[in-house]
């Protein structure tokens, strides 16, 4: 018998093992969204309860049959459901807020993850009397009932929501991170759907965390480094980069560019905020288009956005933001012209400065720029 549960433990030691690598990982980063970061440690926690009530299930199930046995039986099955739900339904959520952002988004569609909690823990409680979804008995430990496919249903019920508030809100996501999505939650659909039609597969648990494995390393990872609004990187992701030029042996030179947008504020107050949003969109995108696809464009804070790229022509990434800014106010989409305001610089191997203390110099550069402008 030890040897059967040995051999069912190992099983677990993959997942498990991945789960406390991703716990880590997102405890390691002090600056992720609280929201994000408690949605995450959720999912994971009631994933290894899963997986925890699926191995006491295994010891169970190679010791002899009694009343201790069966009444544990019994409870493993149920938390195991139950906590099957609670993951994957925090998980919807967690891909939901990444996504999107909003919390209060976030808090309707708890709501709707919620109910099908209620509806799913009121099943459970009342198979207990009806064995409607599984069943023990001394001869078999566990066996499914008519009712069985109704947890797959509820489960299919939660993407359901992940999917509607996706394509609902897909003019807010790139097609990238859409596609992303659908991928992640495949495995864990297809592995349930043989779940249902195979009595003898156990997928659910696996193809599970191949979902969260894929939607930590694709999406949640990813979306953390990103500007919700804008689509540049964020703040977080720039520290993170300057933090790598300064811990590394520099060998190359790197361009730092600051820019501050002109009369942002005037825009807000005589057009709306919803204009002032479009206007740091338009912003970030001539920025972007004005550098290489890898070379870093984040919106460091308010309308101040920042350029860092390994190369040594600052100007000619400066003449391409000017170039860029002519061209887009010359289509007249907006009410307003777009003007920005840039500040630049060479970083090179030798430089004494710090990274964080050259972009200083290099924002100094571009208010004085500003300033000139005022003029």
């Amino acid at each position: 018998m030890t040897d059967m549960i040995l051999s069912h433990a190992n099983i677990f030691l993959a997942p498990i093992a991945g789960l406390v690598i991703i716990m880590v990982d997102c405890h390691k980063k002090r600056s992720a969204d609280g929201v994000s970061k408690l949605l995450l440690m959720l999912t994971i926690g009631f994933t290894l309860a899963h997986i925890a009530s699926e191995l006491l299930f295994d010891i169970l199930n190679a010791r002899r049959s009694s009343e201790f046995t069966i009444g544990m039986s019994w409870a493993a099955n149920t938390f195991y459901f139950m906590s099957q739900s609670l993951a994957f339904g925090f998980m919807v959520l967690l891909l939901v807020y990444i996504t999107r952002g909003d919390k209060s988004n976030l808090r309707t569609r708890f709501y709707f993850v919620a109910a099908v909690w209620c509806v799913n823990l009121t099943m459970l409680i009342a198979n207990l009397f009806t064995g409607k979804i599984f069943t023990v008995t001394r001869e078999v430990l566990y066996a499914r009932g008519e009712l069985f496919s109704v947890q797959i249903i509820l489960f299919y019920f939660m993407l359901l929501i992940l999917i509607v508030d996706t394509f609902v809100y897909r003019k807010q996501i790139t097609g990238e991170i859409f596609a992303l999505l659908l991928v992640s939650v495949a495995p864990s659909a297809i592995g349930s759907l043989f779940d249902m039609l195979d009595t003898d597969l156990r997928m659910t648990q696996p193809s599970f965390f191949v979902s969260l494995l894929f939607a930590y390393l694709f999406i949640v990872r990813r979306m953390t480094l990103i500007d919700n609004l804008t689509g540049a990187n964020n703040r977080r992701s720039c520290d993170e980069f300057l933090s790598s030029i300064s811990k590394s042996a520099r060998r190359k030179d790197y361009s730092f560019i600051m820019a501050d947008m002109d009369k942002f504020k005037e825009i807000n107050d005589t057009y709306g905020h919803a204009q002032g949003d479009e206007a740091l969109k338009d912003a970030a995108e001539v920025l972007r288009a004005s550098v290489r696809k890898f070379d870093l464009v984040a919106r460091y804070g308010g309308d101040e956005f920042i350029i860092i790229a390994a190369t040594k022509e600052t100007d000619v990434i400066l003449s391409h933001i000017t170039e860029g800014l002519k061209n887009f106010n010359a289509k007249k989409t907006r009410p307003y012209q777009l003007s920005i305001s840039c500040g630049g610089g060479l970083y090179a191997p030798d430089d004494p400065r710090t990274p964080m203390e050259f972009m200083e110099h290099v924002d100094g550069l571009m208010y004085a720029k500003k300033t000139e402008r005022r003029r």
